[in-house]
């Protein structure tokens, strides 16, 4: 079992990774799915050397970056449902709160200092699929230093709230990172406790 959870915490780790590469300090337009990629994308990757260095140095320059520039631009309630699972009904509303929040920090803390030694050198949009209303797909293919090539499929969906975009998730190599989450973190909750899974995220550990 422990293996197992190495495992996905892994692929987890592999996943948001890839994930914080369309990160941005900037103002990003949200009225369209593909665009909201790209914008992302561009700002990353135009990031200077300086720049680049800078967050590189510092564990809480990345988690700074991330945090500020990463996470507005994800729906970051719905990912703690679909984490939680058939939890989420029996969760009261402070155990959603705080569950939504200690998952967030605990990728941050744990991942955002691997967020620049992804060899990534472009990537481009294949396609957007609207599979639904207000949800959208947006095929896009990494290419890495070394040549390779790897499809990467993100998710977002628009809130009624504000009429946005927010990305919710992304699936490499057909691996989806809210699916991986959910099998970390689900079972625990059901052997343990939700309180008990909370408290895990919260003292910073990876499972």
């Amino acid at each position: 079992m422990k293996s197992s959870l190495f495992a996905l915490t892994l692929r987890a780790s592999t996943l948001f990774i890839a994930m914080m590469f369309f990160s941005s300090a900037h103002a990003v337009a949200q009225q369209n799915p593909k665009e909201l990629v790209i914008e992302l994308t561009k700002q990353f990757i135009n990031l200077s050397p300086q720049e680049r260095s800078a967050i590189q140095a510092s564990a809480r320059e990345q988690q700074r970056f991330v945090r500020e520039n990463l996470l507005p631009f994800f729906a970051q309630r719905q990912m703690a449902q679909y984490v939680m699972g058939v939890h989420w009904r029996n969760a009261s509303e402070a155990q959603r709160d705080a569950f939504q929040k200690a998952l967030m920090n605990n990728l941050v803390q744990n991942y955002s200092s691997n967020l620049f030694s992804v060899p990534i050198q472009t990537i481009a949009i294949k396609n957007v699929r609207l599979p639904k209303n207000r949800r959208a797909e947006i095929n896009t293919e990494i290419a890495l230093q070394n040549g390779e090539r790897q499809p990467l499929t993100y998710r977002a969906l628009q809130k009624k709230s504000d009429g946005q975009w927010y990305l919710y998730d992304f699936s490499f190599s057909n691996i989806s990172a809210l699916v991986t989450l959910q099998t970390l973190y689900a079972p625990m909750m059901h052997l343990k406790g939700i309180d008990a899974v909370i408290a895990m995220l919260e003292s910073g550990r990876r499972y």
